[in-house]
């Protein structure tokens, strides 16, 4: 279970400390298995993207789901969207105008890549295996 982890945030580390220049490519990043099936998951990480200066536009319990928006784009058309999954994986993802996807791997600004693993890496740190 930790070499899950620890390879979610080696990767998180690496797509912070990647490339300076124009678009960047990252691979989907998350954190997990944290807590499979315990409903106490949302919450915490609702919380640590909180504390880490990343409060809900929307927020959908019911699904596991919210989103928040990416200080780091100047346009603030930027969000990252936070998956919670009843396996105990959490997933972030970036949408907006600026990201392109293709399939797992995304292109953004280094700044929003910088941004979006620092909040994965909060998540991480801060959502315990266990309540």
């Amino acid at each position: 279970m930790m070499g899950l982890r620890r390879g979610a945030l080696g990767i998180a580390l690496c797509a912070m400390v990647a490339g300076c220049h124009g678009p960047v490519r990252v691979p989907l990043l998350g954190v997990g298995p944290l807590r499979v099936g315990d409903p106490t998951l949302y919450d915490d990480v609702l919380g640590a993207a909180r504390a880490a200066g990343h409060p809900p536009l929307h927020a959908d319990a019911e699904h596991g789901r919210f989103e928040v928006r990416a200080s780091s784009d100047p346009t603030r058309e930027t969000t990252f969207v936070v998956q919670c999954s009843r396996d105990g994986f959490v997933t972030v993802t970036p949408e907006g105008r600026r990201v392109i996807r293709n399939g797992d791997t995304f292109e953004v600004t280094p700044e929003v890549r910088r941004e979006w693993a620092e909040l994965v890496i909060a998540i991480e740190r801060t959502v315990p295996e266990t309540p």
